[in-house]
């Protein structure tokens, strides 16, 4: 994670101007846990950590639970100097800034701080997940394990055999492909799948909406039901799924980290002339839609499409218009032809995909490889010489156990104890048999802490 260190107020001895009045607030997406150890307490980000004496423990833990507060609101510190010692050091570490806003009537602080994306458990929430691209077989855990939760589902799939098996095992689910018929206008049509799978969120009810592919992938209701919730005040998440380009590079074949990539979908790209690069890989979605406002087949425009991308790219230079397959048991359309003869051989369609491959080659820049250090080392050089005895470093192997392990792995696939978890992290894991090193960094909520703490296999002697 980038270090959010940022300047601070100071004077020019480099001391952050504070008083005892002075509102501090929390930075935005800043994360944090609190640890009381022995004989001391630590208030964890991922970059760093403050520690100090046990009895600094009840000031970080207020510093964790709120959002905005004066200096002079933390608890429990020996005198008033203490507290603008603590605000300093939190401010240093770029986990507090001084608030732009001093004037804030005294009774609204100090503010407790609310977690939006989990919200009140009381209330309804809603969860968004992709089914993939090929009919159940991209399905995951995750979204399987929240469709089973879900007191609602919504669903709008790309296949009958994928809304079969919807409708088998959940045979109340809701489909949203009917308000298609219903609407014009595709924005109309969004706004609607929003105000359905609001509803029973509205009546506290935990609701499941399921989209095919990615389902924040060029799918625009989910977005804004995301949205709409998390203003209102209710839980929401979206779980990613399998999308048309991971299906592209593994059908295809090839990298998008060789050449770099773009991505446009094709009528935003001629709406604000966007520059295409030759030397990229080029990735183009929806051309079968390109000009239309409509969800209706129509493909008129895509002569358009072809004139537009004749500004970099020969008429005749080879490209992919590609239809990743729905079903296990066919294969994806992968149509090589030149540009000029898109659309004259397979029906371009609503899931159609233009992929072009870069045709120049990338030339280096040798005085940025000079600067970075990347000249390859030369046999017999000083810089042979000095690396020869490097030992690339040991394989660290993964514990055959872990208690640590098993509680991740379980919450990935159990969304009440995931929930419990985000809710009161302390109470779910007072539940596992963990060592105290798992249980410290299980707290921190930190992937790095976490990751440390399975390799290092602490959990071959629990605490009981």
């Amino acid at each position: 994670m980038t270090d959010p260190k940022a300047s601070s107020t100071s004077r020019p001895g480099g001391t952050i101007e504070l008083a005892m009045d002075t509102i501090l607030e929390r930075r935005q997406g800043v994360e944090c846990a609190v640890q009381r150890r022995e004989g001391s307490a630590a208030i964890l980000m991922s970059w760093n950590e403050v520690t100090g004496p046990l009895s600094i423990a009840p000031a970080l833990e207020f510093v964790r639970d709120h959002q905005r507060f004066h200096v002079s609101d933390l608890p429990r510190l020996r005198d008033d100097a203490s507290r603008l010692v603590l605000s300093r050091r939190l401010l240093q570490e770029g986990f507090l800034r001084i608030a732009a806003d001093q004037k804030a009537d005294p009774a609204l602080l100090p503010q407790k701080r609310v977690d939006g994306p989990r919200g009140n458990q009381e209330n309804g929430s809603l969860v968004i997940v992709g089914s993939g691209i090929k009919s159940l077989a991209h399905m995951t855990l995750e979204a399987r394990s929240w469709l089973d939760r879900a007191d609602v589902i919504f669903y709008l799939l790309s296949d009958p055999a994928s809304e079969v098996w919807i409708q088998s095992n959940y045979p109340d689910s809701v489909d949203l492909s009917p308000l298609y018929s219903q609407h014009f206008q595709r924005s109309a049509v969004y706004a609607a799948m929003v105000d359905q799978m609001m509803g029973p969120v509205r009546e506290g009810k935990t609701v499941c909406g399921i989209y095919y592919g990615h389902p924040g992938v060029f799918v625009t209701p989910t977005h804004e039901a995301i949205k709409v919730a998390r203003a209102e005040g209710y839980s929401a998440r979206m779980l990613p799924g399998v999308s048309a380009s991971d299906c592209l590079y593994a059908d295809v074949g090839f990298n998008p980290s060789e050449a770099g990539i773009q991505f446009y979908e094709a009528t935003d790209l001629l709406v604000y002339n966007r520059v295409l690069h030759p030397e990229n890989n080029v990735v183009l979605w929806q051309i079968g839609l390109v000009g239309n406002p409509t969800s209706l087949d129509d493909v008129s425009k895509l002569p358009i499409l072809i004139e537009y991308l004749y500004q970099f790219y020969d008429p005749d230079c080879e490209v992919v218009h590609y239809q990743g397959s729905v079903f296990s048991v066919c294969d994806p359309l992968i149509e090589r032809l030149p540009l000029r003869e898109l659309g004259k051989g397979a029906r371009v369609t609503t899931m159609s995909t233009l992929y072009i491959p870069p045709q120049k080659k990338l030339q280096p820049d040798m005085d940025m490889i000079q600067r970075l250090g990347l000249v390859p080392i030369q046999p017999h050089s000083q810089e042979a010489e000095r690396v020869k005895d490097i030992q690339p470093r040991a394989y660290e192997r993964s514990p055959n156990r872990s208690a640590l392990a098993d509680f991740v792995l379980a919450a990935a696939t159990d969304p009440d104890l995931l929930v419990r978890f985000e809710h009161s992290p302390e109470s779910a894991a007072a539940d596992a048999v963990l060592s105290e090193e798992e249980r410290g960094a299980l707290l921190t909520r930190m992937p790095g802490r976490i990751w440390g703490a399975i390799k290092n296999g602490a959990t071959q002697e629990p605490s009981a």
